[in-house]
């Protein structure tokens, strides 16, 4: 059946489950504030229905198994919406404590519940779980390197974020993308006349600081410096 449908399916198809996912998503993630916010929002119960229904479908086609032909928008569309709320949650946000557990929880709060409607119980948790484990811990290290020159430079005020970030990359192993992160960024916002000597100073000793707390090796550091 798959095939047959694939044959006379419109190029988008597959892209229109994407956009699909992300506001089912988006519709969930809402109707989660507005529960734990008690502030009484209203539920489209032909909506809900018709989510089921399209859940029931897809599962019954194997569409979501492993390797089928949902996996890819599927996989976008989580760390896409991961990537968003995660952002708006801890941008800028370097001195407030256990903002990753708060990442975390969202996960459970959110994501989880919505996955194990689509995919059942079973497969999330041989397929998903720890995919969204990494997924929520490589969308924290995306944000933070977007921001790593921030971070570095309000270094002591930033100490909270640097060792939970330290935390984190020794999940996600990404080390060298945020050095490389910074090198750019260093670049960028210094490499110019109106840059100072003494704020130059003040953001390369930072530098030192931030990168020995994550990696005493200094390895890090080899990497901004070369």
């Amino acid at each position: 059946m798959t095939s047959a449908i694939m044959v006379h399916a419109d190029p988008t198809f597959i892209r229109a489950f994407y956009k699909w996912f992300r506001r089912s998503l988006y519709t969930r993630q809402q109707q989660t504030i507005e529960q734990e916010g008690e502030t009484g929002g209203l539920e489209d119960n032909q909506e809900k229905e018709d989510e089921a229904l399209l859940f029931d479908s897809v599962r019954k086609l194997g569409w979501i198994r492993s390797d089928s032909i949902l996996q890819q928008p599927l996989g976008e569309a989580l760390h896409q919406t991961i990537l968003v709320w995660v952002k708006n949650a801890i941008s800028k946000e370097f001195e407030v404590e256990s903002m990753y557990d708060q990442c975390q929880e969202y996960k459970k709060r959110v994501i989880l519940p919505w996955l194990e409607d689509l995919v059942g119980p079973s497969v999330l948790q041989d397929e998903w779980s720890s995919r969204l484990d990494f997924a929520v811990s490589e969308c924290f290290c995306l944000v933070r390197m977007e921001e790593i020159f921030e971070l570095v430079a309000e270094y002591p005020d930033s100490h909270t974020a640097v060792v939970e970030l330290k935390k984190v990359l020794e999940i996600t192993r990404m080390h060298q993308a945020m050095a490389r992160a910074l090198k750019t960024a260093l670049v960028k916002r210094l490499n110019h006349p109106g840059a100072n000597t003494s704020q130059i100073i003040d953001v390369y000793i930072n530098t030192i600081k931030v990168f020995r707390e994550i990696d005493p090796s200094d390895r890090l550091l080899q990497v901004v410096r070369n």
